[in-house]
């Protein structure tokens, strides 16, 4: 995986429209999530990641991404992973300026007590009218890049909960685990032509023809399958009506035209089915897309998206509706 303001978009798209946009959110993450206070830390590692922080009691790894939460307070600790070639990348996409097109605001470089290469930023940023603190990681080791971006409500620093040192502590913790702590959390039975080919985010997983994240031929459309829970586990009111919204604005392509959506019902979660057609943004290809959406009875919902090139419609949207239909969500212990 890649990524910057070249990459966190530009070169994410490259990879699959969806990881583009998913990769994007790490800057500006969704946050309806909490944090601890002044307890005794004790060392975490994330699910499907290598990343590992002192967090204090009340912190679980979440479910929707790679990262922590408390759903009792308020502060969420996401982490981003990629590979050690992309520290440098990665840093130019993090400038203030450029923080700004993104919707953090009063963002600076800081310092941030701890080994090793990193860089440390912090800003404050507002979302559907609540304000947050934005406090960011980009540390490199063991052959790796990590991300890790603390949301904090304000409410909470106000109120007392958790306070921004205690926050720096968890970011100053942050170490890399030689394994990752691997967890499927839900299955296809139906894969067809295609390959698995890598996670991101922790949770979401990347299929193509050939197995591979990163295409040789950077900037032609190709076909691919994602899965990706998403990262907010607010309720889910209108499916419906959310599933147009993403189908409308799925990065990477432009054009986009979707057809009418369909209910359906996939291992008893409820969602909504919408094929479309698009334009690949970087290649002008035309593409065809179909995008399965379905609510978490616990909030939140999981996204399904198939990208098929035209010529090969007719062979792939069979395959793309088969892969979707045998989605399982699996019992976590």
């Amino acid at each position: 995986m890649t990524t910057s303001e070249r990459g966190l978009r530009t070169r994410a798209r490259v990879l699959w429209p969806e990881l583009g946009l998913a990769l994007a959110l790490v800057a500006a993450l969704m946050v309806t999530l909490v944090a601890g206070g002044p307890l005794q830390a004790r060392p975490l590692q994330a699910l499907n990641s290598r990343v590992v922080l002192d967090l204090p009691d009340g912190y679980v790894p979440s479910r929707s991404f790679a990262g922590f939460q408390n759903e009792a307070q308020g502060v969420s600790y996401v982490i981003q992973e990629l590979p050690a070639a992309a520290f440098d990348e990665l840093v130019e996409g993090f400038t203030p300026e450029k923080l700004a097109t993104r919707a953090i605001q009063d963002a600076e470089v800081a310092t941030l007590a701890r080994p090793g290469k990193h860089v440390y930023i912090r800003g404050r940023q507002v979302q559907a009218g609540v304000a947050y603190a934005k406090l960011i990681v980009i540390l490199k080791s063991d052959g790796l890049t990590a991300l890790v971006t603390a949301n904090v409500p304000k409410k909470a620093l106000d109120a007392k909960l958790v306070s921004i040192a205690e926050v720096e502590a968890v970011l100053a913790s942050a170490s890399i685990s030689p394994t990752a702590n691997e967890r499927d959390l839900y299955q296809l039975g139906f894969l067809g032509s295609f390959k698995p080919a890598g996670r991101f985010l922790g949770t979401a997983r990347l299929y193509t023809l050939d197995g591979v994240m990163e295409p040789a031929d950077k900037g032609k459309a190709r076909s691919a399958f994602i899965v990706a829970p998403s990262l907010d586990q607010g309720a889910v009111t209108n499916v419906g009506d959310l599933a147009q919204r993403l189908i409308r604005t799925l990065a990477g392509f432009v054009d986009i035209a979707p057809g009418e959506p369909a209910a359906i019902t996939i291992s008893g979660l409820s969602g909504v089915a919408i094929e479309a057609k698009a334009v690949h943004e970087s290649d002008r290809h035309p593409v065809r897309v179909y995008q399965v959406l379905l609510a978490r009875p616990e909030g939140g919902y999981y996204r399904l998206v198939g990208s098929s090139r035209e010529e090969d419609a007719e062979r792939l949207m069979p395959e793309f509706r088969r892969m979707a239909a045998s989605f399982e969500p699996l019992a976590q212990p």
